[in-house]
């Protein structure tokens, strides 16, 4: 009887699973129950696992920036990238909510009804002092100003 009691290499398994979701990823492939359970089940293990090595972190992160965002960070990441994308496509750094401007955009397929809410959205972030400086730092950088140029009363002017 011969008994086989080498260890299973769990990186090479990991680097395996890495290759593969990196695909799909890039590919913009749906990563689902149905589809691929056992790489949907492997990225759902990733996100939960708090003793990743920070090379396998920055590694996830490189491939998907958003990887380890909760849902509401997912959502102003991608609330920003849109607006950049709108900003920088239609030289418009400041649109008005009650335009209601539907814009698509192109690379990503994310889309809004009213650019000018999401603009407004991000503004009352940084009014709360809830707004992360690196985010702050991307809007201006871009030409979208987040801080008011001047306040009359309860009007604040971003001219």
């Amino acid at each position: 009887m011969n008994i086989n009691l080498d260890k299973k290499d769990y990186d090479e398994d990991w680097y395996n699973n890495l290759d593969t979701y990196k695909s799909l990823f890039l590919n913009k492939e749906s990563i689902s129950k149905n589809n691929n359970s056992k790489i949907h089940r492997w990225v759902h293990r990733q996100k939960g696992n708090k003793n990743l090595s920070d090379e396998k972190v920055e590694m996830l992160k490189e491939i998907n920036p958003a990887f380890f965002m909760s849902h509401s960070d997912l959502s102003l990441y991608k609330n920003i990238k849109l607006l950049i994308s709108y900003a920088k496509e239609t030289n418009d750094v400041n649109p008005k909510v009650y335009q209601n401007i539907f814009y698509k955009n192109k690379e990503t397929g994310d889309e809004t009804n009213n650019i000018g809410g999401i603009l407004y959205q991000i503004r009352a972030l940084y009014d709360g002092g809830m707004l992360a400086d690196n985010h702050f730092n991307e809007l201006e950088n871009t030409g979208i100003k987040i801080k008011p140029s001047r306040v009359a009363g309860s009007y604040k002017y971003y001219d």
